[in-house]
C-alpha cells in the first residue's frame, strides 16, 4: 500500500469517531480510519471539528466516513455529565 493514499473501506479499515460535548455546548468531533494488518497497523486521522450541536457533529461524521466509503463507523459519543441537582 503506498504511504500517502488514503485508508477506505475497500481496504478493509475501520472507521472509528469520537464526538465530545465540550464544558461551553459546543461539539468536538475526531476520526480515525484503522486498518490493523499482520506486520503492522496503519491508521490516519480524520481531523478535528467542532460544532454548536450534536446533529451537526453526527453529519460530519457520516460525511467524514462516506467519503472513504464506510457505511458506518464505531461511534463513541461523550457528554457532559448533568448540571442537574
Amino acid at each position: 500500500m503506498m504511504p500517502n493514499k488514503s485508508l477506505t473501506a475497500a481496504d478493509g479499515a475501520v472507521f472509528h469517531a469520537l464526538i465530545e460535548e465540550m464544558a461551553d455546548g459546543k461539539w468536538r468531533t475526531s476520526g480515525v480510519v484503522r486498518l490493523d494488518k499482520k506486520s503492522e497497523v496503519l491508521e490516519q486521522t480524520s481531523g478535528v471539528e467542532m460544532f454548536p450541536t450534536e446533529k451537526e457533529a453526527r453529519a460530519w461524521v457520516d460525511r467524514a466516513g462516506a467519503a472513504r466509503g464506510f457505511k458506518s463507523c464505531k461511534l463513541q459519543v461523550r457528554r457532559q455529565p448533568s448540571q442537574r441537582a
